[in-house]
This record gives C-alpha cells, structure tokens and sequence, in this order.
C-alpha cells in the first residue's frame, strides 16, 4: 500500500529496520525484540498482496512442516486440561510462530540487506559481549557475581551462548567470502571464541564443537585429492578422539592423594578432628579429614568480616561450607593452622564464593571440573545443573511412554512433571522442579508423535537444502539450533524461540545469499 502511495520500496524499508531490531534485540533485551516484531506484523498488514504471500510460502517446504508443526502444538490446546497456561504459553511463542512467515512474505530484493542485517547483530553481539567481560573482571563497576552465569547480564547465558557462536560463524564467512573490510572479521571472530571459552556453558562448547565438525565436513568435501582427504579424514578422526579422551579424563575423579587412615587425630592445640570416614574428596582430599570447626569457626572470623555460620558467599551457600570446600582442594587441614596459611587472595576467593581451586583454571577444565564434582557427589541433585537435568529427562522419558500420541497438550506440560515429582517423592525441591530441558522431549510431550515428525522434517528440509548449496552459514546454524535442543528447551522462551526462527526466515527465504557466489533467490 505504501509503495503504491509514495512510488518508493517503503515496505522493504520498514522490513529491513525490523530485521534490524530483532538482529540487535537478540543478544541485547527483549524490549527491542518486541517492538522489531509489532513493526514487522504492521507491514505485513499494511503491503497486503497476500495471494503473493501465500504463493512465498508454498515454495517453501521447510516452512510447510514448520507450519504443519506449529500447527499441531496449537491444536494442542484442545486436550490441555490447563487452558490459561497453555493461552499463555501460546502468547509467549507468538514471534516464534510468526516471524519466519513474516520474512518470507517478501524477501529483499538486495543481497547488501542480509549482510547489514548480519553486521548489525555482529555489532550487537561485541557490544553486549565487551560489556560482559569489562563488567565481570571490574575494568569498571563494582558488580558481585554469584557465578558464571551473572556472566551474561542482558539475557540468558544459555541462549547467549549460542548467538556468539553464530556470531562467530558470520565472522568466518565474512573473512572467507571476501566481503568488505573482511580484516576486521578476525580480531572479532578471536574475541568471540574467546568469550565462548571464558563462558564456560556447556551449550556453548558444544555449540562450537558442532560447528568445527560442519566446517571439517565441508573443507574435506572441497579437497579433490583423494590422498589429501584421507589425511585430513584420519587427522580430524585422532583430533577428534583425543578431545573425547581428555574430556574423559578430566570428569574422572582425582587420585586420592592421602590415605585416611594416615591422617592425623588431633590439631597442633590438641583438639580432635571430626572422623573423616566419609566418603566424600575434593581434589584427591577428604573434605572431612583434618576438620576441626570449632577452632575453623574462631580463626576465620577474626581475618574475614563475613562470619562463619550466618555469612553467605554471592553464590548463595553459606561461607563456612565454601571455606570448607576451598582448603580442602588446597589440602590444608580444616583448623587454625591451616586458616593461617590462608593468602590474601585465599581469603578474597572464598569471599567472592569460589570453592576449590580447581574452578580457579578457568575455561572448560574449570566446567569440566564442575561436572566431575556434581558425578562424584550425585546423592543430592539441588543446585548441579548436570544432575537436575538428569532428574528432568528421567521423568520426561517416563511421561514420554506413557502420553507419545498425541501429548499431554500445550498447556499441561508443567502440570505432567510436578505430578511425576510428587508421585515419585523426587529429591528436587520445589523451585527446581522444571521441565524436560531437551526439546525433542518437549515436542513429543506437548502434541505427540505426529508433531515431532513434523519438527524433525523441519530440520532435515532445511539440511537438504542447506548441504546442497554448501552454505557454511547455513547449515552451522542448523547444528547450533539442534545441538542446543539436546540440553535446552530453546523454542520456549521468546528470546530462543525468535532466535530460531528469526535466522530460519532468513536462511529459507534468501538461501543462495548465503553461499560465496552471488546467484539468484530461486531454489
């Protein structure tokens, strides 16, 4: 209507400067995402030409099952016994249901728009990244963090960490493309790894690990040389096979370094320590040798102002068990004695929450050792990511068995698993009492079997076309979205959701924009 009016592409404007919002709101807020979803709904409605339209949809088969999929999950609704949550879950997945049809609707007309939409959300993400880092080690502010997690302050760690890996991807592709300024996608792809190993979340890692894997598939697949692709094959192999055996390594307990029965029974004042026959190490140490609380509880309250049985760490645990956890993984006896040969920075770690000094490495040892902990120490599954989450599939698995048709409905998802934690007397408390964290679970749980065939087809359309154009951009993202769906329930929060679909409208709607050479927009 309005290109009629002015004679100008006044809707492609308005689209693009959308695109630009949801490229910005993404690693940013949800209040940018918002207004860059009413704005693009507005023009939609406003260009009319719907016969159109609908025709953009229909050339789409990756969009079909995507509509055949969100269809099913609405149609959900009818068997929801919880209709509030499932009207309001339905509310939050609005942008995620309609952005892709929104794009599709009307492609751009320019390659130059996708690359500035794609520079956008890599300027976004620099921003909001450097914000992070210069917060989290005080180049300014004063901020307490009570982990890693309070990393990310714009938006949730998980999904972060996925923006930044594909936003180390556009990098790549910028640099090997050869697109303007290309020198400058380096230091930004070095940054962007960077903070993908100082992160230290999981979805991250393996987030990146799937993207090396697309890459070393395609790089292998361009070789002619069929020596040189053997090589390459058998070097990617052993790469491949040391990393699982590090990994491995590292979430296997650490020797014990001491025998109990040679410890010591009494501190240098002559006290007796606590009988360390439980079975619990840190660090190759028992955490209940050498313990003597009473004079732990005197030395440390007279060189720290957080006192030993009231005071709490940022992380939330109270100071004495850090303390505890800390000298243990220093093997230090838990006494006077040990209090001091506490250093300066010691003290301030303990303060600040860390511990052990295993966490001190950083990086994925430091993730990796966090694993390893939580496998050791598995009676208790409160507060361990890793073992909640093996709490939440369990119970997914055994809801999955029993309702796989057509699900329990949009709405009763919650309802499911709270019964199921009640039924079995769970060890989780109340407030960790979530969902499946697994969206494969998810789907089926939700509207059944049927909807997830169509969810999987979703996905494998889009490999199909994908890997015949090779578009590396393409088909990373494809492996960073259902590689996060194996730990996460991305599409049901609206920022991972719309991530998604946001960067699937563009991949389905301009997929040949996407490769090195310019071609045209038909596939």
């Amino acid at each position: 209507m309005l290109d009629r009016i002015t004679g100008k592409p006044v809707h492609e404007y308005i689209q693009l400067i959308g695109c630009f919002g949801v490229a910005a709101g993404l690693p940013w807020s949800k209040v940018p995402l918002s207004l860059a979803f009413v704005l693009l709904a507005l023009n939609f409605f406003l260009r009319g030409d719907f016969a159109d339209v609908v025709q953009n949809w229909k050339r789409k088969k990756a969009l079909l099952f995507f509509i055949g999929f969100v269809a099913i999950e609405l149609l959900s609704i009818l068997w929801s016994q919880n209709k509030s949550q499932a009207l309001s879950s339905i509310y939050i997945n609005a942008p995620y249901y309609v952005t892709p049809l929104l794009i599709v609707a009307k492609p751009f007309s320019k390659r130059k728009q996708i690359q500035w939409i794609g520079l956008v959300f890599i300027l976004a993400c620099f921003v909001t990244s450097f914000i992070n880092i210069g917060s989290y080690l005080h180049w300014w502010g004063n901020k307490v963090y009570d982990d890693f997690r309070g990393l990310s302050q714009f938006v949730s760690h998980v999904r972060y960490s996925l923006i930044i890996v594909l936003s180390a991807v556009f990098c790549l592709v910028w640099f090997i493309y050869k697109l303007p300024f290309r020198w400058f996608a380096l230091p930004l792809l070095a940054w962007f790894l960077f903070y993908t190993y100082f992160a230290q979340v999981i979805s991250g890692y393996i987030a990146f690990t799937a993207c090396v894997f697309v890459i070393s598939i395609l790089y292998l697949y361009s070789v002619k040389s069929k020596f040189f692709r053997l090589a390459i094959s058998v070097c990617f192999i052993g790469l491949f096979t040391f990393s699982v055996l590090w990994i491995y390594k590292m979430i296997q307990p650490v020797p014990e370094k001491v025998k109990v029965e040679d410890l010591p029974t009494h501190t240098l004042n002559g006290t007796a320590y606590w009988d360390p026959s439980a079975d619990l190490w840190e660090n190759g140490y028992p955490i209940y040798g050498c313990y003597c609380p009473e004079e732990l509880e005197v030395a440390w309250n007279k060189i720290s102002d957080i006192n030993y049985q009231t005071g709490k760490v940022p992380t939330g645990d109270y100071v004495h068990n850090t303390l505890h956890r800390y000298m243990t993984s220093k093997g230090l006896c838990k006494d006077s004695a040990g209090v001091s040969k506490l250093s300066e920075s010691d003290i301030s770690n303990i303060e600040k929450g860390i511990n052990s000094i295993l966490v001190l490495e950083g990086g994925i040892k430091s993730r990796l050792y966090t694993i390893s902990y939580q496998l050791q120490n598995a009676s208790d599954p409160n507060g361990h990511s890793l073992l909640e989450r093996l709490e939440y599939w369990k119970a997914a698995t055994h809801i999955v068995k029993n309702k796989w048709l057509i699900g329990v409905g949009v709405g009763d998802i919650q309802d499911e698993f709270n019964s199921y934690y009640d039924t079995t007397n769970s060890k989780l408390i109340p407030e960790n009492r979530h969902r499946a964290h697994q969206q494969y679970l998810t789907v089926i749980i939700s509207s059944g079997v049927v909807a997830f065939a169509f969810f999987m087809l979703w996905w494998f359309a889009q490999v199909k076309v994908a890997w015949r154009l090779k578009s590396l951009t393409w088909l990373c993202f494809i492996t960073i979205s259902m590689g996060s769906f194996l730990t996460e329930d991305t599409l049901e929060t609206q920022l991972g959701g719309t991530f998604v679909t946001f960067f699937f409208g563009l991949f389905i709607a301009h997929p040949k924009w996407f490769m090195k050479k310019q071609s045209t927009n038909k596939v």
